[in-house]
């Protein structure tokens, strides 16, 4: 039994979240994290705001409150915006867990 919920809760934890090129969100949530494609390099932002000539966020290891940390880049820069989005098996694992915990 407990070889079982170690290896849920390993399997729960090596669940990639999935990323999924996405056009310009008129209003993402702020919590909701993407890439930011400019020049081959990727920048990983939440709190992101999309304005008529840029894009800026908060660097994903920055609290969503720390506004001083915002970055921007020129939409023209932009190549492309990945959003993460949770996969089935993110969903599944969380199931899992919760399960596993409460039946413990």
């Amino acid at each position: 039994m407990r070889c079982a919920i170690l290896l849920s809760l390993l399997a729960a934890g090596c669940t990639p979240l999935g990323w999924r090129r996405t056009e310009f969100p008129p209003q993402p949530y702020r919590s909701r994290q993407f890439e930011i494609w400019s020049h081959g390099t990727a920048a990983r932002w939440h709190g992101v705001r999309i304005g008529w000539d840029s894009v800026s966020g908060i660097p994903y290891n920055q609290p969503l409150k720390c506004d001083s940390c915002r970055q921007s880049i020129a939409r023209t820069a932009v190549d492309s915006i990945c959003s993460a989005k949770p996969s089935a098996g993110n969903i599944v694992g969380t199931v899992v867990v919760l399960t596993a915990l409460l039946v413990l």
